[in-house]
């Protein structure tokens, strides 16, 4: 940093190589996603003079200050795999890579990244100051159960939030079924199932109403004659 005074004005200005500088108060900036790991930074400050016209330039002693380093990494936080964390300099920014971690188990998935009780998402950054942990936060996976009237009229209730790996009770049928028919059974996944039946959730799932013809009898009264009718 160089300071430079004019000698009509008086004026003091300020200017540095390679950095942002301050001409006013020579406060020199430095990017620090510039250096090198643990780089050492040396600055020398040198005045002009200006004021006495005799005056000889002045350099300052060089002073120097090695970067602090900071360690990134990722926590499974039950699930499984790697990441690959980093050491990086203090005061740079860091974006947060996309998971790759599977989930502790087939029922939960990838919610989010945490760091202290902040969360992040992909890609979102920070500012390095010190070693820091991200870690994983897993949710349940939600599905959902509907009921599928199949021609037949009216709406069942629809289900709460479900999860993926809950047991549920399937109902009975409050559909009104078709003319000539009534209810015969449910189907899941081409299965018949019965109402009262607990099933394990284990992705979005359809109950299909199955529906059957009303049988009926025909029978011959011989109103007291003799011999049978045969049916059919």
């Amino acid at each position: 940093a160089t300071r430079t005074v004019d000698e009509a004005s008086g004026k003091t200005t300020w200017s540095a190589d390679n950095a942002t500088v301050d001409e006013s108060t020579g406060v020199v900036n430095l990017e620090i996603k510039d250096f090198a790991l643990g780089a050492t930074v040396k600055a020398i400050a040198t005045d002009k003079g200006g004021l006495i016209a005799e005056e000889t330039p002045l350099n300052s002693e060089e002073q120097s200050q090695t970067l602090e380093t900071a360690k990134v990494a990722y926590d499974r936080n039950g699930g499984n795999g790697d990441m690959a964390g980093k050491t990086l300099n203090k005061g740079v920014k860091y974006a947060i890579l996309a998971n790759i971690f599977t989930a502790p188990n087939e029922n939960q998935e990838f919610k989010t990244w945490q760091i202290g009780d902040k969360e992040y998402a992909a890609n979102d950054e920070f500012i390095v100051k010190a070693d820091t942990v991200i870690k994983a936060i897993w949710k349940k996976i939600p599905v959902t159960v509907t009921y599928d009237g199949n021609g037949g009229q009216g709406t069942m209730e629809e289900s709460k939030t479900l999860y993926k790996g809950d047991t549920y009770k399937v109902l009975a049928s409050t559909f009104t079924a078709p003319e000539n028919q009534e209810f015969d059974y449910w189907e899941i996944d081409g299965k018949k199932v019965a109402a009262d039946t607990e099933i394990t959730l284990t992705k979005d799932t359809v109950i299909k109403a199955i529906w059957k013809k009303i049988p009926v009898t025909v029978t011959y009264d011989g109103n007291g004659g003799k011999g049978t009718m045969k049916e059919d």
